[in-house]
């Protein structure tokens, strides 16, 4: 074999060699995206339905009370403002889901979406006590008084749904966040210190040069 085909053919195995090298590397890189989609995708879908369950089971074994028996009138008006409460709840919970889910909304750095979900995930840290609990001691008390405490299909699954949704957001509350979440929000803090001092320090010569004339 010549030299210029020795060459052709040195130079041929390295282009085959970088385009196997460049198929493993798009591979690598799919499956990466692959598996950081499963990460937002399943947890927020867990949450939304779980949440969506919770709010089908308030609100059927509302309708249900409503539309029973006369002796419980008395609950009906309870279970409306739990059930009004319940619909919030789930809105915020969707609006939370897919702002954290995201990575076009996660990584958006504004502070009127901060300002927004601070706001959010502190009315979502009370929901166990203004929807879950309420749900619970109301669904109870309507089985026991209905029909000498017999527990009809709608209310287990409302009392089953409340209790899940109730244990979930306490684990959920108890889990520390991703430590490159906690470095965000440190550089995010550092950032905005930052521009609150410049904005200070710029009030401060403005000032200054004001009382020269």
């Amino acid at each position: 074999m010549s030299k210029l085909n020795k060459k052709v053919t040195f130079v041929t195995n390295v282009s085959d060699d970088k385009g196997f090298m460049d198929e493993l590397l798009d591979l690598e890189d799919e499956k990466k995206r692959w598996r950081q989609f499963r990460r937002n995708v399943v947890p927020a879908t867990k949450k939304i339905l779980t949440t969506v369950a919770d709010f089908v089971g308030d609100w059927a074994f509302y309708i249900l009370t409503k539309n029973g028996d006369a002796k419980l009138d008395e609950y009906e008006t309870p279970l409306l403002v739990f059930c009004i409460i319940s619909a919030v709840m789930t809105t915020l919970t969707v609006i939370s889901v897919l702002a954290n889910s995201f990575p076009s909304c996660a990584k958006n750095p504004s502070k009127a979406k901060k300002f927004l979900m601070d706001r959010i995930n502190f009315f979502l840290g009370l929901e166990m006590f203004l929807e879950n609990i309420p749900q619970l001691v109301l669904t109870t008390m309507v089985a026991l008084d209905k029909r000498n405490g017999e527990w009809t299909p709608v209310a287990v699954f409302n009392l089953t749904t409340s209790v899940y949704n109730f244990t979930f957001n306490s684990l959920d509350l108890l889990l520390p966040l991703p430590e490159e979440k906690i470095e965000a929000m440190k550089a995010e803090e550092e950032a905005m210190k930052a521009e609150e001092a410049m904005k200070e320090e710029g009030v401060t010569e403005g000032a200054g040069v004001a009382q020269l004339y």
